[in-house]
């Protein structure tokens, strides 16, 4: 059986609420009929793996064990609000992340070990962002300008743990259950 799966860096609840804050800030009128992840689901992914037979799980568990004993905590900030394209037409609103050398090791780190179970190393560069909403339609211009125009203050925060996540999809969106969390730098 197979369960589709992904490795994610998990963002400080603070931070996910500091977030949405700006967010609403931003998107306070009658124009901002986004579909908005919730606060649970706002995350730093660093490998999408899809479907993982479910046999793999144990050792891939015990690799992102032995790879998250080698990292310390890193230490991050929000850089800008940015959109992804689908089309020409704008499909996804993000967080941009500021980081140091450390988050991009960890992630290159995660793709290279994942090649063992059979999962292809990410080609795209590495753009570390939450995903805040998948844009149903286009919204106004005036409104993506106030996201993508907003200039963030770059208050540093760490990253802690990562987590393997379990994805469910189901017709209202899908539905992320934690399978075990790795706090950086537990030996």
């Amino acid at each position: 059986m197979a369960s589709r799966l992904f490795i994610a860096a998990e963002i400080p609840l603070s931070q996910r609420e500091n977030l949405i804050r700006i967010r609403d800030e931003i998107c306070e009128n009658e124009y901002c009929a986004f579909k908005w992840e919730p606060i649970e689901k706002l995350h730093l992914t660093l490998k999408f793996l899809g479907d993982t037979d479910e046999e793999l799980i144990p050792e891939i568990k015990h690799t992102l064990y032995a790879i998250t004993s080698d990292f310390k905590n890193i230490e991050v900030s929000y850089s800008r609000f940015g959109l992804f394209f689908r089309d020409g037409i704008p499909s996804i609103l993000w967080a941009g992340l500021n980081y140091d050398y450390s988050l991009k090791k960890l992630s290159d780190r995660i793709q290279e070990k994942m090649t063992k179970f059979g999962f292809k190393k990410e080609r795209r560069k590495f753009k570390p962002h939450i995903t805040l909403s998948r844009l149903k339609y286009l919204p106004p211009n005036v409104l993506l300008n106030g996201f993508t125009n907003f200039e963030f203050e770059h208050e540093k925060f760490q990253i802690n743990e990562i987590v393997l996540y379990k994805s469910e999809l189901q017709r209202s969106g899908s539905i992320y259950k934690k399978l075990k969390n790795f706090r950086l730098g537990d030996a």
